[in-house]
């Protein structure tokens, strides 16, 4: 059975046609909460300085390279000030905004910490005690074979498992107090 040619006529698939986005149009209810949307941005956005002089260079002109530069001063400065101040609310708003969120954002509880070091030390002895009970294991398994090997072997690895996260609990919690 022989392979199609890829390169024949009838493999030649044509990429689809993509269509233009349409514009957004809102929803006849909510078309007049969006013209209002629209007129407040407008009246908000600030609108680029104009170029009051401008001096253009050309070729025919002589001097030096400084004298030939094009010099293009700002719009007037209560602009300028208008902006500055623009900045100055938003800076005061984004304080605001950040003060909000820390008023929602949950305390951390002075014994939140406590339990979590004392499920850490909990966790770390049962890992300790499984650890134990596994190399004690190994050693009364010597006689009973591989299966005897592996279940000691088993429990001596999730014992090192349960040592490891009772470490990696305390460590975190212990960050997130500013200990570590």
């Amino acid at each position: 059975m022989a392979l199609p040619n890829v390169s024949d006529p009838g493999f030649d698939f044509k990429a689809a046609e993509r269509r233009a986005a349409k514009r957004f149009e809102p929803p006849p209810w909510e078309r007049e909460a969006f013209e209002e949307l629209q007129r407040k941005r407008a009246e908000v956005e600030p609108k680029p300085p104009e170029p009051t002089n401008q001096t253009v260079v050309t070729e025919e002109q002589e001097g030096s390279p400084v004298e030939q530069a094009v010099s293009v001063t700002e719009g007037p400065a209560e602009e300028v000030a208008v902006a500055v101040e623009k900045n100055e609310l938003d800076e005061r708003q984004v304080i605001e905004m950040m003060a909000l969120l820390a008023e929602e954002e949950p305390k951390l509880q002075e014994q939140t910490w406590k339990l979590a070091l004392a499920s850490a030390l909990f966790v770390s002895a049962l890992g300790s005690v499984m650890i134990v009970w596994g190399f004690a294991a190994l050693v009364r398994a010597r006689g009973t074979g591989v299966i005897g090997v592996a279940g000691a072997l088993v429990l001596a690895v999730f014992g090192i498992l349960f040592v490891s996260i009772a470490a990696w609990m305390a460590v975190r919690t212990l960050r997130q107090r500013g200990v570590l």
